[in-house]
């Protein structure tokens, strides 16, 4: 890169990153048009009605910047292929590959007592390497939403972080209330929220709190303190207990291993009075009730629209949306179906952009060039970023847009990203290359291969950085004194060096792009 080129680049990302805080007004996530935004008037904003005709290109790629973590252009002509139901039948119903779970598995060396590290790294092996991103994608959309983090577990009861993802996995696409119920005596969610110390003679109130405030009703909406103790009474019945195990490995001996268990003797069994109501509720009771007689599909459609759609849904939309939860059983599958076809969808305001937060970024970039690092590396990244998967930073989950674009997040994602095209051994070691990067033979000139890894990364530069990505493959860049000498050099994507150097710094530079931080 040109001296000249670094100052231009400088100042057309202190530029762009100006536009993007400017559209991302307040905790807005919308940050103005994307390059590929369908021009669609005539599609309804609030209108869950399908769409009726197949999808244009432009809206192909929204549907799996929504719904993946990064366009690969396998994703893209399979949707080609299949169509959009089809596709949708296979999103919403593959199986998880089995092979991918012995493989994630094997990162942590006993399941009984995993360390922090192996928990994050157990799931986000599955979230770069699964060839349906999407149950993923929904599964971490639950862990912000039911957010607990294994900072209040230890080395006896941190295993309660892998029942708990594999829960949010499991039942990611399911039935909503049979999740709710399972969260409620989930042990991670029991510890943290206080569940295992809350006995009949002394009822802790957090769970029963939250349950309503941020998870199924929101603050102030339909309870009142005295509902809020009475649903406390009946969340108790918990309690965790710890024996002395053998342990295998090197190691050996015994350690102590908690779990968490129901205890009769624990639970308030009496009489609640609960939205007019008179019951013994239980755990399972207090679920039923809220679901019956509040309007949990609009708070739950609210938060959907937010990840999935816009960041600012219209009320029409979040009502159809709600509605379309309770008429469907609470099912997960055919309300997504419903969204994921409709005309609010694919409006001209539901494909205005939305930040990425740093799961989506380097996930994505991952996914899209296929340059994984050691997950260690993407684990300690998301970490300094701020969204390390089962680290919520509170009980309301991560923040969202504009809260991701501090000078030094920005900064951090551009060092994650030289990380991954500088992995070099671990990449080898693995046979991952960066000739998959390169479009086809007869595209393989240089403005060619910058188009292609344009449209792979899915970006919009401005003519005159696209100018200097093709003046960078062309050059050799030699240090000369204090500064750098050019000397032409076509890029030869048969040279090897020209692939593992030229190749992979461009790659860095182009994801550090403003247009790379939106979807």
């Amino acid at each position: 890169m040109s001296e000249s080129g670094v100052m231009r680049m400088r100042s057309y990302w202190a530029t762009g990153l100006l536009i993007l805080l400017a559209a991302c007004g307040g905790d807005k996530g919308d940050a103005g048009p994307h390059k590929d935004a369908a021009q669609a008037p005539s599609l309804r904003e609030s209108s869950l009605a399908p769409i009726g005709r197949p999808l244009r290109m432009a809206e192909k790629r929204h549907f799996l910047r929504r719904t993946h973590w990064g366009v690969t252009p396998e994703d893209l002509a399979e949707l080609d292929k299949l169509g959009l139901d089809a596709y949708l039948d296979w999103m919403l119903s593959a199986k998880a590959p089995q092979g991918i779970e012995d493989r994630a598995a094997r990162l942590i060396v006993d399941p009984r007592w995993p360390r922090p590290e192996e928990l994050s790294a157990y799931w986000l092996a599955w979230m770069v390497r699964t060839p349906n991103p999407f149950r993923e994608v929904l599964a971490f959309f639950w862990h912000d939403h039911f957010a607990v983090s294994q900072v209040v577990l230890g080395e006896r009861n941190r295993h309660y972080m892998l029942e708990h993802v594999r829960l949010l996995r499991r039942e990611a696409l399911g039935n909503v209330k049979k999740l709710f119920k399972a969260v409620a005596r989930d042990p991670a969610m029991l510890v943290f929220l206080d569940g295992i110390r809350s006995t009949k003679d002394a009822p802790n109130e957090n769970f029963a709190r939250e349950f309503w405030e941020l998870f199924s009703l929101g603050v102030d909406r339909g309870y009142t303190q005295k509902e809020i103790e009475e649903a406390a009474r009946a969340f108790t019945g918990y309690k965790e207990v710890v024996e002395e195990v053998e342990a295998k490995g090197a190691k050996g001996g015994r350690r102590a291993l908690a779990r968490v268990v129901y205890d009769p003797a624990l639970h308030d069994g009496g009489l609640k009075e609960i939205f007019g109501k008179k019951a013994a509720f239980d755990s399972d009771g207090v679920v039923e009730l809220t679901f019956a007689e509040r309007d949990v599909g609009s708070f739950l459609a609210a938060k959907l629209l937010r990840r999935f759609v816009r960041s600012d849904p219209p009320q029409a939309l979040v009502k159809a949306l709600g509605r379309a939860f309770v008429e469907e059983g609470w099912e997960m599958r055919p309300v997504l179906r419903r969204l994921f076809r409709s005309e609010a969808f694919y409006s001209e305001a539901a494909q205005r952009p939305l930040l990425k937060s740093p799961i989506e970024y380097a996930v994505g970039f991952v996914r899209s060039t296929g340059l994984e690092p050691p997950l260690l590396v993407l684990d300690g990244a998301l970490e300094v970023l701020g969204e390390r998967p089962t680290f919520p930073p509170s009980v309301k989950g991560w923040p969202r847009g504009r809260a991701w674009l501090s000078p030094q997040a920005v900064l951090e994602r551009g060092k994650f990203v030289n990380a991954c095209a500088t992995a070099r051994a671990s990449q080898r070691d693995r046979g991952i290359g960066v000739t998959n990067l390169l479009p086809s033979r007869r595209a393989r000139s240089v403005p060619g291969i910058v188009d292609h890894l344009i449209e792979l990364l899915e970006l919009s530069p401005q003519p005159a950085v696209r100018a200097e990505w093709v003046h960078f493959l062309s050059v050799s860049l030699q240090p000369k004194g204090v500064g750098i000498q050019e000397t032409p050099d076509p890029f030869d994507w048969a040279d090897p060096r020209h692939l593992d150097e030229r190749l992979r710094n461009l790659v860095v530079w182009m994801a550090q792009d403003p247009s790379y931080f939106i979807k």
